[in-house]
């Protein structure tokens, strides 16, 4: 199978580019603005005695934007998807502390993504990196049969659980902005480095 790793400076150079352009629309999303007012609960109404369920999380619009872009760095036909960049900044020409920990902080962020909220269904557990999946290919990018199907399983759950599914998900998003945007800082470093290099040079990717 080709390899379709980019190999020489100017290839890095285009990717790492790339990679900074769309960051940047993930920065100007008013998805990623309205995070910081992410919150779920449930309360008895005093007078009625009705559960009700609060649902606060960005809006649906700004949400099915951001995905768009999102889906960039997390499927493979882009060549954007995380784990190629970091393997990208491992084969640059700066510090091997630098590098190892790029390196270290992939491993940390695929933990942080499976240790969010699991979910029983049907006697299967779902974590939370599988229940990422589902809803990004169940309900948003290319939907494919098997998400899909799971996706409409997790809908007949509970309303509670139903709302605590959906906070998750966007929890999972943000947590895929905050390392795509720290991650952003160190291929700054790296493009200052690269840029002092003579595009013809090889840089083979290990």
């Amino acid at each position: 199978m080709q390899n379709r790793q980019p190999k020489t400076v100017l290839d890095i150079l285009s990717t790492f580019h790339l990679f900074k352009e769309k960051v940047a629309k993930l920065r100007a999303s008013p998805f990623t603005k309205q995070l910081g007012n992410l919150r779920w609960g449930y309360h008895v109404d005093d007078t009625t005695g009705d559960f009700r369920i609060e649902d606060i999380r960005p809006d649906d619009v700004s949400r099915e934007a951001l995905i768009l872009t999102l889906r960039f760095f997390v499927q493979d036909s882009d060549g954007l998807k995380l784990k190629k960049i970091v393997k990208l900044y491992n084969g640059l020409p700066i510090p091997e502390t630098v590098k190892q920990s790029v390196a270290n902080s992939l491993k940390a962020f695929e933990e942080a993504l499976a240790s969010g909220l699991q979910i029983n269904v049907d006697g299967t557990i779902y974590k939370s990196d599988r229940l990422f999946t589902i809803f990004m290919y169940g309900q948003y990018c290319h939907a494919t049969k098997s998400n899909r199907d799971l996706f409409n399983r997790l809908r007949q759950c509970h309303p509670l659980t139903w709302v605590m599914l959906n906070q998750e998900f966007d929890k999972l998003v943000a947590l895929h902005l905050e390392y795509i945007f720290w991650l952003d800082k160190k291929i700054a470093i790296a493009l200052r480095a690269l840029e002092a290099t003579s595009p013809s040079s090889s840089c083979e990717t290990r």
